[in-house]
């Protein structure tokens, strides 16, 4: 694997900046923070806390495609940063083939993937040397919950007045509070 550092999602949260992911390589006191945007956190919130939706979201049909044409997901690699902008990659085992299949992602989709088939996520050395921070120097920051982003997340979508939206969003939260023995 080239020398790719395995890592790991240390935290989700909303900052005064906007969503963002936390990535730890899992040796080392380093983060690297990824800004998202609102539909991806809540993408990686339902796969952290293993929420159970109804319907199929974009990622799991993604992955259902995948397994009902013979591939298996391997892994996700965040290789590359230019001028702030992160380059992510998945590769995909596939039948008959010895090489494995590798496609272009954004470093959402391919956490949001790694997460719901807890496939291991890798990052390059670059990207940790051009985007890494000491976890010190976040640690005190302003950072909230996946449950206080979702509740962010109704609140706009209130004052939006896409009701549908917040529907959804509440019901999201309210698996969490349940999950964490609390009432909404």
């Amino acid at each position: 694997m080239n020398g790719l550092l395995e890592a790991e999602i240390w935290t989700i949260a909303r900052t005064e900046e906007g969503n963002v992911v936390f990535l730890k390589p899992l040796k080392g006191e380093e983060i690297i923070p990824i800004f998202i945007g609102p539909l991806e956190a809540q993408s990686i919130i339902v796969a952290i806390e293993n929420y159970q939706v109804e319907r199929p979201l974009t990622h799991d049909l993604l992955l259902n495609l995948a397994d009902k044409a013979g591939f298996i997901f391997m892994r996700a690699e965040i290789y590359d940063i230019k001028e702030d902008v992160f380059y992510a990659r998945l590769l995909f085992s596939a039948p008959m083939s010895t090489q494995p299949i590798v496609l272009d992602a954004r470093p959402s989709d391919a956490l949001a993937l790694a997460l719901r088939r807890k496939c291991p996520v890798f990052v390059s050395p670059l990207v940790l040397e051009k985007a890494g921070s000491p976890m010190d120097s976040v640690m005190g920051g302003k950072i909230e919950s996946p449950l206080t982003l979702l509740r962010h997340e109704l609140e706009e979508a209130l004052v939006a007045e896409d009701y549908e939206k917040a529907a959804s969003i509440r019901d999201k939260i309210s698996l969490l509070d349940k999950d964490q023995g609390k009432m909404v």
